[in-house]
């Protein structure tokens, strides 16, 4: 008993029990407080329209097809609609993820259905959005024509009769991808990936505090720093050789997705090993796992980032997984943002090694001070 006793009076001992006992309780309460209904906030989905039809001049005043079908859209889906001049600028929205999809309504259309003549409208989607996304803007595609013939007549009441089906629908993925897996390994990597580097940040720093007595607190730093970086490219080493590997696929950009998870690792591990140096072991490693929950919902692995809940909605621009999983995507499928993806991480490692450098220099000052008086002249 005496042994147990002497145990349980240590902190490590004392933090190991309340790590075992607060973790499990986060993970609870962040899953049930931030579980999004995506079906539910549609509102948040961002969608565009290139309406390149004119419409017709009427003696009741202008008819134009395009308009009609955003304002309906809108409406019936609560869906944000950014309307675009020409199909080429839609592309691009695309491209740059200002919108997840589009529907082309080409030249000449209105015309064409006062007539009684066939239509056949555009839906641009790409494969390199978030699994629910994807389902969504895919399932666009193949009932947009149905329902706009189901309620042409209502839209168009001075038409010719048509001859069914009125309107037809031609997909096209600007970055489409063979295989599903990629638009899913994101949200499957980053909670392993997270509390890893948490893992990884507080062991680095339990090892740096075993040898800076004997070598000092520059040295030790060094050493720090310099098996973070290492560190980081092992872990992206693995991963890409692992999923071309586990995929078959070896046709992917090996090199870029290397470099890319290289950086956004050494990223996470500054930030991770900063702010257990600045803020000590125990605050640290807790401000890591609650990182982890914060970035889940705003990073867009599983569901659009807008959709998150309001009061974490704000962490979005500061969260590195928001960055990894967008540039990862980028490289794997399609997407024009991974420079802006560089910068961020490359600013978020910054950070993360000014908080090192902040600790650092908390313990050079530490070590600097003299011993208490009761202690000099042992």
């Amino acid at each position: 008993m005496n042994a147990l006793r002497q145990f349980l009076h240590r902190r490590e001992a004392r933090a190991a029990l309340a790590v075992w006992t607060i973790v499990p309780a986060l993970f609870l309460f962040f899953a049930t407080t931030l579980a999004v209904d995506p079906g539910a906030n549609l509102d948040e989905l961002r969608l565009g329209a290139a309406i390149e039809d004119t419409g017709v001049s009427t003696p009741e005043g202008e008819v134009a097809i395009g308009p009609r079908l955003v304002e309906g859209l809108e409406a019936q889906l609560g869906l944000q609609v950014t309307t675009y001049g020409t199909e080429a600028a839609l592309r691009e929205a695309i491209d740059k993820r200002d919108v997840a999809a589009g529907i082309v309504v080409p030249e000449g259309a209105t015309e064409t259905l006062m007539t009684g003549g066939p239509i056949e409208l555009g839906v641009i989607r790409t494969d390199a959005n978030d699994p629910f996304t994807n389902a969504f803007t895919a399932n666009l595609a193949g009932q947009l024509a149905a329902n706009l013939n189901a309620v042409l007549p209502t839209m168009l009441p001075d038409a010719e009769p048509p001859a069914p089906p009125q309107v037809t629908v031609a997909a096209d993925t600007v970055a489409p991808t063979a295989d599903f897996r990629f638009a899913t390994v994101m949200a499957a990597l980053l909670l392993p990936l997270w509390m890893a580097g948490v893992a990884f940040s507080a062991l680095l720093t339990r090892a740096g505090e075993a040898i800076r007595r004997s070598v000092g607190v520059s040295a030790t730093a060094v050493s720090e720093l310099s098996v973070a970086v290492i560190g980081a490219g092992i872990v992206a080493a693995v991963l890409v050789v692992g999923l071309a590997t586990f995929t078959w696929n070896w046709e992917i950009d090996l090199v870029g997705l290397f470099g890319f998870g290289w950086l956004g690792l050494t990223a996470i591990a500054f930030l991770l090993l900063g702010a257990i140096r600045a803020f000590g072991l125990e605050l640290g490693v807790g401000l890591g796992v609650l990182a982890l929950f914060v970035q889940q919902p705003v990073s867009g692995a599983a569901f659009p980032a807008a959709m998150a809940p309001d009061w974490v909605a704000w962490a979005e621009p500061i969260t590195p997984l928001r960055y990894l999983v967008e540039g990862l995507r980028n490289l794997l499928i399609g997407g024009s943002t991974t420079p802006d993806m560089v910068l961020a991480l490359s600013v978020l490692g910054l950070v993360g090694l000014g908080l090192a450098l902040i600790g650092y220099g908390r313990l050079a000052i530490v070590r600097r001070q003299p011993a208490p008086a009761s202690l000099q002249g042992a």
